[in-house]
């Protein structure tokens, strides 16, 4: 399976495309690569500019609430929010993030303001030690 990126109609194959055309598939090489600094990884519906970065959260809380700042400088929309828990002690177990089991008892929420990640759990999941959580957004 061969990928191609295309612009203004025209196809290029990936490993041949010109230099002009590079910035505007940075997504095919940016793609999989999570990092905890901020990175272009393509454009949005509306045309902006889309980043990607992905912050260590620490341990999550209990019963409570954490928040965790994102340090992202003019940050204008948040399009996607995802992430996972881990338990790095003992048998490892891993939760995806946000959370919430089939019986609604209990949940790991996330939110995002324009300073910080918020970090809600309503009960006990500081077992899981090391959290990350992954934000996909444009910029003002």
């Amino acid at each position: 399976m061969s990928m191609k990126a295309i612009k203004n109609g025209k196809e290029y194959p990936v490993g041949v495309i010109p230099q002009n055309v590079i910035d505007d598939v940075t997504f095919l090489k940016g793609a999989s690569n999570y990092s905890t600094t901020e990175h272009k990884i393509g454009k949005w519906i509306d045309g902006s500019d889309l980043y990607e970065k992905t912050v260590s959260c620490g341990a999550l809380p209990n019963s409570t609430g954490k928040t965790v700042p994102h340090s992202i400088a003019n940050l204008k929309n948040i399009v996607e929010i995802r992430g996972y828990a881990i338990r790095t002690v003992g048998n490892t177990l891993t939760y995806p993030l946000p959370f919430v089991n089939s019986g609604n008892t209990s949940r790991v929420e996330l939110t995002v303001s324009s300073t910080n990640i918020s970090i809600t759990t309503n009960v006990d999941f500081s077992y899981l030690d090391d959290t990350y959580v992954t934000l996909r957004y444009t910029k003002a």
